[in-house]
């Protein structure tokens, strides 16, 4: 999986849109059994993300109890 800053992500998700042609909708949980719709996501925190997953996946896992 390619986490360069999110910047694939990113231009995955544009070249989708384009790919529609107009709107792209992208369905987020927003707790268990509940959802929204958003139109447009900010790239800074798609970043932030995919950096927060590069981080976690570089650690080794730890079962909680």
């Amino acid at each position: 999986m390619h986490l360069d800053g999110g910047a694939p992500m990113l231009a995955g998700l544009e070249e989708f849109r384009e790919h529609l042609g107009g709107q792209l909708t992208l369905v987020l949980p927003t707790v268990i059994g509940k959802s929204t719709q958003v139109h447009e996501m900010a790239s800074a925190v798609v970043r932030k993300a995919a950096d927060e997953l590069r981080t976690r996946d570089q650690q080794p896992c730890v079962a909680r109890s």
